[in-house]
């Protein structure tokens, strides 16, 4: 395919086959993306998500101790773990919640609750407040944790940015003190623009069945979260979309600079659109990542400088224009 250039007809060019390369590249690109674009995952190891059932076989193996003759559920406490919310706003933390099913003749479960029949006193990681008392012969509620970033820095890297870190939990009779056999439960619900990855830490004195019990009653969880892939996708395709605004800016303004377009007040002020349609643009970073990150750093901050200097490049380059007053003929214009 050949085209001409205006005013041209003999100067034949041939058609930017790098233009429409590098238009499919970013098509397949996306394409690509968008199939394996997710709001938010959990990976969750298979163990840690099926909740403890009672009826299965491998519990016939457990401790002398850990059975109740009339019972169908061994003395076990399950504690089912949520996370909800990653936050880097102010303490950058992970936030979750929990809540304990007791089995055995430690309680019994009840549709979304359960009862205990002993005493239980709770320690958990959490900022705030760390202890809770479960007193016998009462429905067990829920508690919130949150559990703090401390490789917060990691934001800089955003979208790219990564943490990772441990939750505990420990359960024992609040009378005796002793350590009540203990199992986790993770739910699979994710959190939306994380992606996660949850695993039980293994312990000396872990023993395996249809769950894995400590019988120190202590519960360590390992997890790792990275930005979802539909957060990447989009910040990446608001990146490219600010790249392609400088891209036409500075093209438009070599144009008028060697004399081929004439400076007009409408690129002007479609300059100074693209300024604050950057600033918006910036707002819009999924995951509301804080100013001076290193996507900032390599290009908001360098495009908007760039389009400020393109501003006043157009408008010194507007003023100095000697055809201003084309409503009037040469004989019509004012001499001074």
């Amino acid at each position: 395919m050949r085209t001409f250039l205006k005013g041209d007809p003999n100067r034949p060019y041939p058609f930017p086959r790098v233009s429409l390369t590098i238009s499919g590249v970013l098509l397949i690109s996306y394409l690509v993306g968008l199939l394996s674009m997710s709001a938010g995952e959990i990976a969750v190891t298979p163990q840690l998500m099926k909740t403890l059932d009672c009826a299965d076989q491998s519990y016939q193996r457990l401790p002398i101790e850990l059975k109740a003759a009339d019972q169908k559920c061994p003395n076990v406490v399950e504690s089912v773990v949520n996370f909800s919310e990653i936050s880097l706003a102010d303490t950058p933390r992970l936030t979750g919640s929990f809540r304990l099913w007791p089995a055995g003749e430690l309680g019994a479960v009840v549709v979304n609750s359960g009862v205990a029949q002993r005493a239980l006193d709770v320690n958990y990681e959490n900022l705030g407040e760390t202890s809770w008392q479960i007193a016998a012969s009462e429905f067990v509620g829920s508690r919130t944790f949150a559990i703090p970033l401390n490789n917060n820095g990691m934001i800089n890297n955003y979208p790219f940015d990564k943490y990772q870190g441990t939750w505990l939990m420990s359960v024992a009779d609040f009378q005796s003190s002793g350590p009540l056999p203990t199992t986790v439960t993770v739910s699979s619900r994710p959190i939306y623009g994380w992606n996660m990855d949850v695993s039980a830490f293994k312990q000396s004195n872990d023993q395996s069945f249809q769950k894995v019990l400590n019988l120190n009653g202590v519960v360590v969880l390992e997890w790792s979260a990275i930005r979802s892939t539909s957060v990447k996708l989009s910040a990446t395709l608001l990146i490219i979309v600010i790249l392609l605004g400088i891209f036409a800016a500075i093209t438009l303004t070599v144009s008028i600079f060697r004399k081929k377009r004439p400076p007009t007040l409408g690129a002007l002020g479609w300059l100074a659109t693209s300024l604050f349609a950057i600033i918006e643009i910036r707002s819009r970073f999924p995951g509301d990542p804080p100013p001076g990150v290193l996507l900032d750093k390599l290009f908001t901050y360098p495009v908007t400088t760039t389009l400020l200097g393109l501003i006043l490049t157009h408008t010194f380059m507007w003023i100095r224009r000697d055809d201003w007053d084309m409503k009037n003929t040469p004989n019509e214009r004012t001499s001074i």
